[in-house]
């Protein structure tokens, strides 16, 4: 993702004099749009490194669950 971004901001600075009006427009949208994307993205990681903090704090409860979990398909399978 970083190099798409990278890639797509050196095309929008690209030598713009010679665009014609329309061609303009459409530079502004596609700004718009990746200044979007790259906030939306931006939030996603933001929540994404909270959940996984939220799953580092409480590591030692998942593998208590997924132990006894463990623990009791086999005592099923044992019947």
């Amino acid at each position: 993702l970083g190099a798409i971004d990278r890639e797509l901001a050196r095309a929008l600075r690209k030598e713009q004099r010679t665009w014609s009006p329309s061609e303009r427009a459409a530079l502004e949208d596609v700004r718009r749009a990746h200044s979007e994307a790259w906030e939306h993205c931006t939030r996603e990681a933001t929540r994404i490194d909270e959940v996984l903090l939220q799953m580092r704090l409480h590591r030692d409860g998942w593998m208590a669950y997924a132990m006894s979990d463990a623990h009791a398909d086999l005592e099923k399978a044992r019947r």
